[in-house]
């Protein structure tokens, strides 16, 4: 497995030692610098996956920097770095640029790693087409045709595990296993009102119904 490769660009020395530190003590290859002409000329010698990238630096800022990494790369993911409350102009010119995210100095170490692993790392979206309807699911965004939707986390954990078995019952003990990680009679409440919320979703579809067998469990049946 390759290892992640973090470009680093920030002035401070003392806080791009303890990221630097930090970001291999979690099994990522770093490299920093210190001044944005170093960080453009590092981009263009190595492949990075993600750039942590100072707003302020000693030279060309990080916006300069920003332009010089989009005319490489479109698609590499860029967190930007502030000591001091970011301007509203400002934040609108690094999204415009392609910046996924600004971060508030001082850095939460873990917040920023949890942030990472997600750019790095995205949730496999599923896809379904039950009744002629397209669905697709990642995390809690629920797309239907072109409607989207958030759904509450177990809420779109419970569609997912019936979409999987369209036509067929799932029995509560699966669901709650597979949802709740638990089957207990405390939890069935849960189940319920889960099941409602989405079926009030699913009303404006009626070709998807949710169809409860007494006894059994619960299952998407679908028309045709």
């Amino acid at each position: 497995m390759v290892c992640p490769r973090i470009l680093i660009v920030e002035d401070d020395a003392v806080l791009v030692l303890v990221l630097k530190d930090f970001f291999e003590e979690n099994g990522y290859k770093v490299t920093y610098v210190i001044s944005g002409e170093e960080a453009v000329r590092a981009y263009k010698k190595v492949h990075f996956s993600i750039v942590l990238l100072d707003v302020m630096l000693p030279g060309i800022n990080g916006f300069e920097v920003m332009k010089e990494i989009r005319e490489v790369n479109n698609s590499i993911p860029v967190i930007m770095m502030t000591g001091t409350e970011c301007e509203e102009d400002s934040q609108v010119k690094g999204y415009d640029l392609g910046v996924v995210n600004y971060v508030q100095k001082p850095v939460n170490f873990h917040v920023l790693l949890a942030q990472i692993k997600r750019l790095l790392n995205p949730p496999e979206m599923e896809k379904y087409n039950p009744g002629g309807y397209n669905i697709t699911i990642c995390n809690q965004e629920v797309r239907i045709n072109d409607t989207t939707y958030t759904f509450h986390d177990k809420d779109a954990r419970v569609l997912s595990v019936l979409l999987r078995k369209q036509n067929e019952t799932v029995s509560r003990h699966d669901l709650l296993c597979s949802v709740w990680k638990g089957d207990f009679s405390r939890l069935n409440n849960h189940l319920d009102s889960s099941i409602s919320r989405i079926r009030k979703v699913l009303k404006d579809y009626p070709g998807i119904k949710i169809k409860r067998v007494y006894g059994k469990g619960y299952g998407i049946m679908v028309d045709g």
